[in-house]
């Protein structure tokens, strides 16, 4: 049996060492990309309505002033990209995409990235969505949702509304 030589086989070597780093770091990210969703989804369950109103409490300046702008500039959708339309006008700024119908400039777009990106980092919505009458702020994974304005009959008795303020309630939907 011949001996394994370093000096004479050091390209080998060095080949055979590339290959199986390249390998594992493959593996490793498509392990972390596939337990980071699972993860991600548990851990998303255990948001409720006590969640959903200290983020309100907390963020309650910023999350109006998003609203806001998003009214403003006629933003129809904010996302990490699940519900855009790319058949229609969006932006791209921050990890976040933009749908709207207007011509946002930098300076605007901007302005809203800031208020937006905040809020998706720090807790992790879904989407921003405005509907006209109302702009919702959802978890899709824990079915449950922060909703600025009259998305909602105020007449209907939906127990699954919990009304923070005049302006706030959270949402629980199926």
């Amino acid at each position: 049996m011949k001996k394994f030589n370093l000096k004479h086989n050091r390209v080998l070597f060095i080949e055979t060492i590339v290959a199986v780093t390249v390998i594992i770091i493959i593996i490793s990210t498509i392990l972390y990309s596939i337990f980071f969703d699972v993860f991600n989804d548990i851990r998303r369950q255990n948001y409720d309505e006590h969640y959903l109103s200290e983020i309100y409490r907390e963020e309650k300046d910023n999350l109006n002033k998003l609203v806001s702008l998003i009214q403003q500039n006629d933003i129809e959708t904010i996302s990490h990209g699940i519900t855009i339309d790319r058949t229609q006008n969006y932006y791209y700024l921050a990890s976040l995409y933009y749908q709207t119908d207007t011509n946002l400039s930098e300076t605007e777009l901007n302005c809203i990235s800031a208020y937006a990106y905040n809020i998706f980092d720090k807790y992790d919505f879904d989407e921003i969505k405005n509907d006209n009458d109302s702009v919702t702020f959802t978890f899709f994974s824990a079915n449950i949702e922060l909703v600025y304005g009259n998305l909602y009959d105020p007449f209907s008795s939906n127990e699954d509304d919990i009304k923070i303020n005049d302006n706030w309630s959270i949402h629980k939907f199926d």
